[in-house]
């Protein structure tokens, strides 16, 4: 595992269930439902969003690429471009269950 921490194996590494689930789904595309996931050095968990894509690496093909998104970090920078009293936002997962709203109090929720 090459994480921003560095590099450690997939034997100690705190999203290792993720991981071997993302292994298995090589055709998978989107995002994953929000979940919790504690990484390397953290002690509390936090809510993200999950990305993956299956890439070769130099000497092989069994590369995956895991983007995390913290949902609180996200929640931050739509705050940053909605104006809640003349526009709305849903943000839906695959599942059609709500990440976030805000907006207009009379918007369909």
């Amino acid at each position: 595992m090459l994480t921003t921490s560095g590099q450690s194996s997939l034997s100690s590494f705190p999203d290792r269930s993720f991981i071997e689930h993302a292994a298995k789904e090589h055709d998978y595309r989107g995002s994953s439902a929000v979940r919790s996931m504690t990484g390397l050095g953290e002690n509390e968990p936090k809510q993200v969003v999950s990305m993956y894509k299956n890439l070769p690496l130099p000497f092989g093909s069994q590369g995956l690429l895991v983007i995390n998104v913290r949902l609180y970090q996200l929640e931050q920078m739509i705050n940053l471009i909605i104006n809640d009293s003349v526009s709305f936002l849903k943000i839906l997962d695959s599942s059609v269950r709500r990440y976030r709203h805000s907006g207009m109090a009379g918007a369909d929720r």
